[in-house]
C-alpha cells in the first residue's frame, strides 16, 4: 500500500480540458517517486495514499490546486533591443533567466519594437486530468 516513505512506480497520462497531452510516464519508462518527500503535486500525491500496486485511478486538477491561476501582471512588454543576441527569435520560444533558473518566460508576440513575454506557468490556468497505474510500491 502506497504510505510516507514507499517508493512507488507508476505510469500516468496528464491532459488538460482540452484532451492535449502535457506528460506522460509509459510502461518503457515509468515514473518512480518517494512518496511524502513532496516529488509530486500535493493533490495528486494524496490520492496516491492508500492505493495499491496494479490499481488504476483518474483525477482531476483545478487550477488552484495544480499550477495556478494565470496572472496577467506577468506579462511583461520589453524592448525588441533585449533580444538582439538571440538568433531566430520566434513566438513561443521559452528562457530561463541566468538570475533565477526556477523562472521562466514565453514569447507571446513580437513586433518592430517590443517583445510581449508571458511568465506564467504553462499549465496555469488549466485543468489538469491524471490517469494513473500503480505498477510496483516497494514499503520502506
Amino acid at each position: 500500500m502506497v504510505e510516507n516513505g514507499s517508493k512507488v512506480t507508476l505510469v500516468f497520462q496528464m491532459k488538460d480540458e482540452s484532451g492535449k497531452v502535457w506528460d506522460e510516464a509509459t510502461e518503457k519508462e515509468p515514473l518512480e517517486y518517494v512518496h511524502g518527500k513532496k516529488q509530486l503535486l500535493n493533490v495528486l500525491e494524496a490520492a496516491m495514499t492508500g492505493k495499491k500496486a496494479g490499481e488504476t485511478f483518474s483525477i482531476e486538477i483545478p487550477p488552484e490546486k495544480g499550477y495556478g491561476e494565470r496572472d496577467e501582471k506577468l506579462l511583461h512588454h520589453f524592448p525588441k533591443e533585449h533580444f538582439k543576441d538571440i538568433k531566430d527569435l520566434k513566438v513561443g520560444m521559452v528562457f530561463q533567466p541566468s538570475l533565477d533558473p526556477n523562472l521562466s518566460f514565453q514569447v507571446v508576440s513580437i513586433d518592430d519594437d517590443e517583445v510581449l513575454v508571458d511568465a506564467n506557468h504553462p499549465l496555469a490556468g488549466k485543468i489538469l486530468t491524471f490517469e494513473v497505474k500503480i505498477l510496483k510500491i516497494e514499503e520502506s
